[in-house]
């Protein structure tokens, strides 16, 4: 009889301690959805990450690596390319890639043609769509209030 009694009476007190199920509401400052808001709007335009890109060449010229650029965007149009001037070079890169696990086959690829060109830290775009890119770069109707 006691174990019954305890058993009964244990029952009672753990569904006691159950949540009940029902609708959770939570009650917030609005300012808090506004600042997360914000904070959204400015981390899609930090566009640029720590990545890779692939340099091909360096010129004292700049007209030498422009030309050099124009003719490997018609054989390559899959990658990016792009100029940077450090001086007193000019530099042609090329890609975006996230990890150098990323950017091997377009190194091999390259390899073949350019047998200096090599892997490079750099800041990239990840957004590979320009129209994208210009439009966070550039946004219509910025809501600052």
């Amino acid at each position: 009889m006691k174990n019954l009694i305890l058993l009964f009476s244990l029952c009672f007190s753990i569904s006691g301690w159950a949540q009940p199920m029902g609708r959770l509401e939570v009650v917030a400052d609005p300012r808090l959805e506004k600042m997360e808001q914000s904070f959204i709007k400015i981390n899609k335009r930090d566009l640029e990450n720590d990545g890779f890109r692939i340099q091909v060449a360096q010129a004292n010229e700049r007209a030498g690596i422009l030309k050099m650029q124009a003719d490997l965007t018609k054989k390559y149009p899959s990658l990016r390319w792009y100029v940077e001037f450090q001086q007193p070079y000019f530099r042609l890169r090329a890609g975006d890639f996230r990890n150098r696990f990323e950017a091997l086959g377009s190194v091999a690829l390259l390899k073949k043609e350019f047998p200096n060109a090599y892997l490079v830290a750099d800041r990239v775009d990840l957004l590979l769509d320009p129209e994208e890119v210009d439009e966070l770069r550039n946004p219509e109707n910025d809501d600052d209030d």
